[in-house]
């Protein structure tokens, strides 16, 4: 393989994750695309964490917990292009954040070799 066809290879969208199609019988069977989550989305998610922490209201703690759940998930979402789904527009997805959300990030972050 020649050098030019090599780089547009390893530079290409999403080249650097590994991903997977998932059926989700919850949602009607249809087909997610599922990436490990980025380091820009770690680092988000890692922050909030220390952040909540530092607070003492248990509620708010909860809220902010899935508040990051939701927002990691999100960077793992993909169409069938790859194109990330969510583009900072969480607010739905976090009210409605539950279970099935939950089981696909853990899928996500495995591919990742990171058991959520």
């Amino acid at each position: 393989m020649e050098n030019k066809q090599l780089k547009k290879i390893i530079s290409s969208k999403n080249a650097g994750f590994r991903s997977t199609t998932v059926t989700v019988p919850e949602w009607g069977g249809i087909t997610v695309v599922l990436r490990e989550p980025s380091v820009g989305a770690w680092s988000i998610w890692a922050e909030t964490l220390r952040q909540i922490e530092d607070n003492n209201d248990a509620d708010d703690k909860y809220s902010k917990r899935i508040e990051a759940e939701a927002i990691l998930f999100a960077s793992t979402l993909c169409d069938e292009k790859g194109n990330i789904i969510f583009d900072g527009e969480y607010g739905d997805l976090i009210a409605n954040y539950g279970p099935v959300h939950s089981r696909l990030l853990n899928q996500a972050l495995e591919l990742s070799g990171i058991g959520g």
